[in-house]
């Protein structure tokens, strides 16, 4: 995914941008809490771009957010306590009552979308040249536009 050979600006942040997309979507037309759970934990490790470490989602995360929900309590729920745990059996989840941790998944997403999806389309409308930078530099970029936007809320 970090090579930069596909159609379009920023392709690696697009890419993970509608991967993760697709996985919200899976998590909430999905009848099981269980497989709920580990959508939302795949959703939130791609479009942070963490690669598997909370402590990076949680960093992605507290940029995009308001404060509306507790950032490190919901990455820790939804992908230590549930996605990491469910996908490699830890933790039996099939018959259990995940219906909590399925709502700070979809709350957290939610959330996370809210700011993303802005910040993501005025880098690509306004600030192109972030877009040709390697995949890593790219998303730090993406994350201090984030924070950016928390210090400096811009008005209709």
């Amino acid at each position: 995914m970090s090579k930069v050979d596909k159609p379009g600006p920023a392709p690696h942040l697009v890419e993970r941008w509608a991967n993760a997309l697709y996985w919200v979507g899976e998590a909430r037309r999905e009848g099981s809490d269980f497989m709920a759970v580990v959508n939302y934990g795949c959703a939130a490790d791609g479009l942070s771009a963490a690669g598997g470490p909370a402590t990076e989602m949680t960093k992605f995360a507290q940029a995009a957010s308001a404060g509306s929900i507790s950032v490190a309590d919901a990455v820790n729920r939804v992908y230590r306590e549930g996605r990491n745990k469910l996908a490699h059996g830890e933790m039996a989840g099939l018959f259990e009552d995940l219906s909590a941790i399925r709502m700070v998944g979809d709350a957290l997403l939610a959330n996370l979308f809210d700011a993303v999806t802005f910040e993501l389309a005025a880098m690509i409308d306004n600030r192109p040249a972030i877009l040709t930078l390697q995949e890593q530099q790219a998303y730090r970029a993406l994350v201090e536009r984030l924070k950016q936007r928390l210090v400096t809320p811009s008005t209709p």
